[in-house]
């Protein structure tokens, strides 16, 4: 079935490109290998969005920081959910440069932030304290990741709620689901200590749960000590995902309040959980734990 289905290939180990050739061309099969589950990341139209940000389904991109954000509720029924040894006739998005990407279930999927510009070094000596602090409005790869790390997380959509990801320096992230319900989180640094930016695409029945007004809460559990902390929600995305402020040129810079605090957010309508954490190299994150609680129906 692979020979059959040309032109489609991995970008690394956990994004499935499926590229539309042909001129006029707006849909196409894909076969999907076997041993994982796919999630239509970049066409799927689960949910809409209203704001900055295209509404036309799939990923969504921000025209105010240049971010791209994922939405969750993938299922089979929507035709945003493939298992492997299967094809799908899929459509795309061209009116927004949108062609089929799909991210195996199970992965956490290290990204750069959204103000890189180059793969290469700066080509001036101008340093941006902000940048230097907090790996935002860098513009270069070095700077960047040596100060912030930026995730898309894919857990399994069963009783384990698993997902494991590594970033190219060693830096690792997991989640998995306690025995409670409540979704953990954990992340080990051993070289660098940086600033970690989170979205956590929630499964389908999860995201049920979400979109029906359930109370979500977030707390932080101390492994040295066992101490447990529930922290107070952002009240929105960009509170966590925006660890600079700049002004319009992209210059004057200066870190957002509590930048490097950890700091959390639903966005119940992409049905995405944001979380901010700062991790020191060497040292255990404190272990985070999502909680979702169903509405309760007389």
């Amino acid at each position: 079935a692979a020979a059959r289905s040309p032109y489609q290939y991995m970008l690394g180990e956990n994004l499935l490109v499926a590229p539309l050739v042909h001129e006029r061309q707006v849909g196409r099969d894909v076969y999907f290998p076997c041993g994982n589950t796919y999630l239509d990341i970049f066409t799927n139209a689960t949910t809409t969005t209203r704001g900055g940000a295209d509404g036309g389904g799939g990923i969504l991109f921000d025209s105010r920081d240049g971010r791209f954000r994922i939405r969750g509720g993938h299922s089979e029924s929507s035709g945003t959910r493939h298992h492997g040894c299967s094809k799908a006739r899929v459509t795309s998005r061209l009116e927004h440069d949108l062609i089929p990407v799909f991210a195996i279930e199970g992965s956490a999927i290290p990204i750069l932030d959204p103000t890189v510009t180059t793969l290469g070094e700066k080509a001036h000596d101008v340093v941006d304290d902000a940048a230097s602090l907090f790996g935002a409005r860098a513009t270069d790869v070095a700077t960047s990741l040596a100060t912030a790390v930026h995730w898309w997380v894919f857990p399994t959509a069963d009783e384990r709620g698993w997902s494991n990801g590594e970033s190219f320096d060693g830096c690792t992230l997991s989640t998995r689901r306690l025995s409670s319900g409540d979704l953990s989180l954990s992340i080990s640094e051993s070289r660098l200590s940086r600033v970690h930016v989170i979205q956590i695409a929630l499964d389908a029945s999860s995201s049920d749960v979400a979109a029906s007004g359930a109370p979500a809460s977030l707390a932080t559990t101390n492994e040295v000590d066992g101490e447990r902390t529930v922290l107070d929600e952002s009240r929105h995305w960009s509170d966590v995902a925006n660890i600079v402020s700049c002004d319009a040129a992209g210059g004057n810079c200066a870190a957002m309040p509590n930048a490097t605090h950890t700091a959390w957010t639903l966005d119940r309508e992409a049905r995405v959980l944001w979380v901010r954490i700062p991790v020191d190299a060497g040292t255990p994150s404190p272990r985070l734990s999502f909680s979702l609680a169903p509405v309760a129906v007389d």
